[in-house]
């Protein structure tokens, strides 16, 4: 076999592994509709759409109208504070878990001070006592440990 035909043999080789690398590129990611033509819950999560939309326009956000109206701006405040309080225990745990021990002191510092000084946790006295408030959630806790984002 002579020089020219080794080369000429690997040149072809060459464009054949070309062309399937680019190939192999092409058809990439599959798009949206695709995925969703292979989502066996598709039907039920429209449906759920349609229901909650209905949901939202005819009783929440009537609802969230009434309350705007009947309740002062120092009642709105006091709910707000008790619904913060209610997530102070999953963050303090996401804390620990994160190795955010100082932080986690301090999750549970405003959980006590709230709980029992502020009627538990109507009125947020933590904040008058400069404990500071932050939020943490498991999906933090996960990114943290190194888990990546995916879609389950």
């Amino acid at each position: 076999m002579t020089q020219r035909a080794i080369w000429a043999g690997l040149g072809r080789g060459m464009a054949l592994a070309g062309g399937l690398l680019l190939a192999g590129c092409a058809t990439g990611a599959p798009s949206p509709e695709a995925l969703a033509a292979h989502d066996p819950f598709e039907a039920s999560n429209r449906q759920t759409l349609v229901f909650n939309g209905k949901l939202d326009r005819y009783v929440v956000v009537p609802s969230f109208a009434v309350y705007f109206v009947l309740v002062p701006e120092p009642g709105r405040k006091a709910v707000h504070n008790f619904l913060n309080h209610l997530t102070l225990p999953t963050t303090f745990v996401n804390d620990l878990l994160q190795g955010e021990v100082t932080r986690g002191a301090q999750t549970a510092g405003r959980f006590l001070v709230n709980s029992t000084f502020g009627l538990g946790g109507f009125f947020d006295v933590a904040s008058r006592m400069r404990i500071p408030n932050h939020g943490e959630d498991f999906g933090q806790t996960l990114a943290v440990w190194g888990v990546g984002e995916n879609p389950i």
